[in-house]
């Protein structure tokens, strides 16, 4: 079937788009090339915006093109949820690539050449080549969650400076929406083990992300004693993710502290995330490998969306 997109300039495209080996032969191209998976990202994202704007007809510089130029090309081609969620996180991606500072391995640089694929086969209608195919990433598959297969994952957040956010509905709402994508994502959900560690006022809590009943405990020092209890969690483990998401007051950490999270370092990914308002010093006296995350308030879809991808990468095989 083919379908006519008409935007605001008047212009139209029909879709499917024609020369499907074209688009293909692009992404083989892009994916041996020797540049780094930094570099080939980036040049990914370049190809997207040309599809895009060959889909649409449109190549006016606007801020909201990227956004309504994929809503229309998905809606007008049916395609289903699933898939149309998996596009506009492509897409999220990609624009944090451009506007925020974020390391790029070759494990996201997969995930975006899959999206890519998927991609390609939407606007063309043809079937994504074997040899294409061939350069994709596969994920672990398992039917229940075991010792040997979970990994691991403790997010935790400072909630005083949330509620100081002036936009912590929009965070909670975006919140709920990744807890909902995690839980029903069959490449997750049986893999990643995921926990909150909420740090309050005079206590922190922990929440399994499929338990709405959180654990509550009595703490002196919150927001460190939450960073300890969740470090001592992850000991031992060969893979695993750790989040921080704090503002607010500098952290304190105590020697027993500092020297648990020196060892964590070694073979954890961790994330320190400076919420809103916040900057790189809110780590005080923890001393990290890895640079401190800037969440800004008017980019919360962008931040979750790294975060769903910085978990479905270490479901990879």
């Amino acid at each position: 079937m083919v379908s006519t997109i008409k935007e605001s300039t008047k212009s139209s495209v029909n879709l499917p788009l024609a020369n499907a080996d074209f688009y293909y032969s692009q992404l083989i191209e892009n994916d041996h090339t020797m540049g780094t998976s930094e570099q080939k990202a980036l040049v990914l994202r370049r190809r997207f915006d040309y599809i895009l704007r060959m889909s649409t007809g449109t190549f006016e510089k606007d801020s909201s093109f990227y956004k309504n130029a994929l809503s229309l090309v998905l809606k007008s081609l049916n395609v289903s949820r699933k898939k149309t969620k998996e596009m506009q996180c492509m897409r999220l991606t990609f624009n944090q690539f451009m506007h925020e500072d974020v390391d790029i391995d070759d494990k996201i640089y997969k995930l975006m050449l899959d999206r890519m694929a998927t991609f390609v086969s939407i606007v063309t209608a043809q079937p994504i080549p074997d040899l294409v195919r061939g350069m994709l990433p596969s994920f672990t598959r398992t039917s229940k969650k075991t010792s040997d297969t979970i990994i691991p994952i403790y997010c935790c957040i400072d909630a005083c400076s949330v509620l100081e956010s002036t936009s912590k509905d929009s965070f909670n709402k975006m919140a709920q929406a990744f807890r909902r994508r995690v839980l029903h994502d069959s490449r997750i959900n049986k893999i990643v083990d995921f926990k909150f560690v909420v740090a309050r006022e005079k206590t922190f809590s922990i929440r399994d992300m499929g338990n709405e009943a959180p654990i509550l405990v009595n703490a002196s020092r919150p927001k460190e004693e939450a960073l300890a209890y969740a470090a001592k969690e992850l000991k031992g483990k060969k893979k695993a993710l750790f989040m921080i998401l704090y503002g607010g007051q500098q952290l304190n950490m105590n020697t027993d502290e500092i020297a648990l999270f020196h060892e964590l370092n070694k073979y954890v990914k961790l994330y320190p995330i400076a919420l809103p308002g916040a900057d790189s010093t809110m780590i005080g006296n923890l001393v990290l490998q890895q640079k401190v995350i800037k969440m800004r308030e008017d980019r919360f879809d962008e931040f979750f969306s790294w975060l769903f991808d910085s978990i479905l990468v270490m479901c990879l095989k």
